[in-house]
């Protein structure tokens, strides 16, 4: 085993973090040379993972109910390796595929309406703990997983409207009543029709996995208080350890998983033409650790005795000053890396360090692509007062104008804010951007699950262009009276066009959003972007309209189909409660009746038809109500949001890459699968 493995943290999605210490040092030595060698010989099987978020000071399981913030954060009770490995979801959600692959269900399946759907569960899965020895018994039986336990968890979320987690929340609104119809079968019944029903409350993304708890230990406890420190779950692995530095999973040798032997979903068929059977995995303990990021100075790579990569001893302090010596603790899986953090972990990697880019393949995304929402009221207020302060007068606003906004969209070079996100190598001619962020040609995440629908858009000639294209500007931008004048700016009846961007202060978009800022300054129109922080972005400008231009993610939602999506800008203006809008069209966009319409159409049309294609009727109406949205343009898409993750080999191959395609977020419950694919580095 590895000695005292350590982790260090990354923040959140869309924040630039420092890489966690330990990684680089022994991505900048020889390997043959140093401790790492000398510990694959001596057979280590700990796979070390990074957690983006602290701990809890004590252990708690409950995954049902908020936990109170850790130094102003949620901590990490949903990355803490427990809904990974310890928990198993019912299915995983195949992001390239779109299928939703059985796990613990075999299947689940709506009746014609969509709204009583039918839930199958997998013979022969057992919880970790063992039943009280009956006589004769050589060896007690483990605790099955059955219907009981999925009714169980079902009700108590129903029947406790104080359990605040978003799963459960979500699963509330939605479900009326559940039954169990046999042991191995369970009725859910929705308050209303939802055919995306399975997809979002039991597939294994960031918010989408219902997991489901052993009644046996649940039955007699107040869900609002039970920490279910002692956990049991399905998984492969068990709780060895947790402190307040780190949670240790053990390999459960007799899981239930190895012993049913079932079929790996999604997997590539082996030579035979046979499927490869879910097995064992090959790491036998698994570690999630959190370090503070001012730890991280002291332990980047060396460039040689006491120096890290590229400076003088001298430039990084006294933690830096002795000779450098092997590592006692390293990281195998990364959180989320700068791109200029990446690029140098794979310079001084020596081929150790993997992650999903390569110079010809992009980075892999978030599922919230980055988008211009434009407010389309006549008149608005942009600028920020504190409460009590005199409310300025609102302001006229020229976007409000169709014609300009689908202007706008034409004169953007995606391209080129993409290259905003990634790392520049300027000390090459030409300049290399290394981890661009890829344009976006809608408005959707570009995942292999959502093809269907983003190749539909772009062959209805719907979609965005990767570079500026002026010549399908300039017709619209006339069209609206506005011409350049003697300064090159766009002007009508003696009035500048402007655009005035809202954006979080000190992010990545803030970044792009100077980049964009200096595409539209070149071509004739004055930007300004208004850097805010993040409450004020979120609690006061957003929500409630107050900005002009805003640079965000707010179509976030659809993974494998549309509607998700489609259906935010579908909200009224008027609808808006003025003391608690939504984060929907907040730029009050008078939503066309033909987009409405199709979008509603859409809610409850099956998302495959009876051969298990794309339904080709949800196609059509997500046509029509897209042609609307290209007509308006309330928002812009912009680019795909990049994520990146780096992966050590120096121990496991295997990991998802570009070219061994998975889901390389391992805070996601798609861990599952990633470990079935990793295996030990021989020396």
């Amino acid at each position: 085993m590895k000695n005292g493995v350590e982790e260090y943290s990354l923040c959140c999605s869309v924040v630039q973090i420092l890489l966690g210490a330990s990684l680089f040092y022994f991505i900048s030595g020889n390997v043959e040379n140093t401790a790492v060698a000398q510990a694959i010989q001596d057979g280590d099987t700990t796979a070390s993972f990074e957690l983006s978020r602290p701990l809890e000071q004590k252990p708690n399981f409950n995954w049902l109910a908020t936990p109170a913030k850790v130094n102003g954060v949620y901590p990490a009770r949903r990355e803490h390796g427990a809904r990974q490995v310890l928990f198993e979801p019912l299915f995983h959600l195949n992001l390239e595929t779109g299928e939703l692959e059985p796990w613990l269900g075999l299947s689940i399946e709506p009746d014609p309406a969509q709204k009583v759907w039918i839930l199958k569960l997998r013979d022969g899965v057992t919880w970790s703990d063992r039943m009280p020895k009956k006589p004769g018994e050589t060896e007690a039986r483990r605790y099955p997983f059955t219907a009981d336990d999925v009714v169980f968890t079902a009700s108590l979320i129903l029947n406790n409207p104080s359990l605040s987690a978003y799963e459960a929340s979500r699963f509330r609104a939605a479900v009326e009543n559940v039954e169990k119809v046999d042991n191995f079968t369970v009725r859910l019944t929705l308050r209303a029709p939802n055919p995306r029903f399975a997809i979002e409350n039991f597939g294994d993304t960031p918010f989408g996995s219902l997991m489901i708890m052993p009644k046996h230990h649940w039955v007699n406890q107040n869900a609002d208080t039970f920490a279910f420190d002692n956990p049991i779950g399905t998984g492969p692995y068990t709780l060895k350890e947790y402190t307040k530095e780190k949670v240790t999973y053990v390999l459960d040798s007799d899981w239930w998983g190895a012993k049913v032997g079932f079929e790996l979903p999604g997997a590539e068929a082996q030579p035979d033409g046979t499927q490869p059977l879910v097995k064992l995995p090959e790491p036998a303990e698994l570690v999630w650790r959190y370090t503070e990021p001012d730890e991280t100075l002291s332990l980047l790579p060396r460039a040689g005795p006491g120096s890290p990569s590229g400076e003088e001893p001298q430039a990084v302090g006294e933690a830096n000053a002795a000779p450098a010596s092997p590592p006692v603790d390293w990281l195998d899986a990364t959180r989320e890396l700068s791109p200029e953090e990446a690029k140098r972990a794979l310079d001084t990697a020596e081929g150790s360090i993997i992650t999903w880019e390569k110079p010809d393949k992009p980075t892999w995304h978030t599922a919230c692509a980055r988008q211009l929402d434009i407010n389309t009221q006549a008149t608005i207020l942009t600028e920020y007062t504190k409460p009590g302060e005199a409310v300025p007068v609102p302001v006229e606003n020229a976007w409000s104008d169709p014609r300009l906004r689908k202007a706008l969209a034409a004169l953007i070079d995606r391209t080129a804010l993409g290259r905003a996100y990634g790392f520049t190598d300027t000390s090459v001619d030409p300049p290399v951007t290394w981890f661009a962020a890829s344009p976006s040609t809608t408005m959707f995440a570009a995942y292999g699950s959502m093809s269907p629908f983003t190749a539909a858009v772009e062959s209805a000639g719907l979609s965005m262009f990767p570079e500026a294209n002026s010549a399908a500007a300039e017709p619209l931008l006339a069209d609206a009276g506005y011409v350049k004048n003697e300064d090159g700016r766009y002007a009508k009846d003696g009035k500048a066009l402007a655009a005035k961007i809202a954006v979080i202060e000190g992010s990545p978009d803030a970044v792009a959003a100077d980049t964009l800022k200096a595409q539209l300054d070149a071509v004739g129109i004055e930007t300004t972007v208004d850097r805010q922080p993040n409450e004020r972005y979120w609690g006061w400008a957003i929500p409630y309209g107050r900005y002009q231009m805003a640079y965000g993610w707010l179509s976030c939602g659809s993974l494998a189909e549309p509607y998700t999506s489609m259906k935010r800008y579908a909200y009224a203006p008027d609808a808006q409660n003025k003391d608690d809008p939504t984060f929907d069209n907040t730029g009050r966009w008078g939503v066309p009746t033909a987009y409405k319409d199709a979008v509603v159409a859409m809610a409850n049309l099956p998302l495959k038809n009876a051969a298990g294609q794309t339904n080709p009727d949800l196609m059509k109406k997500m046509l029509e109500a897209y042609k609307v949205l290209n007509d308006e343009m309330p928002f812009i898409p912009l680019v795909q949001t990049p994520r990146i993750i780096a992966f050590s080999e120096v121990y496991w191959t295997g990991w998802p890459t570009g070219g061994n395609p998975g889901n390389p977020a391992h805070d996601w419950g798609s861990l599952h699968k990633v470990l079935q694919g990793l295996h030990k580095k021989q020396p």
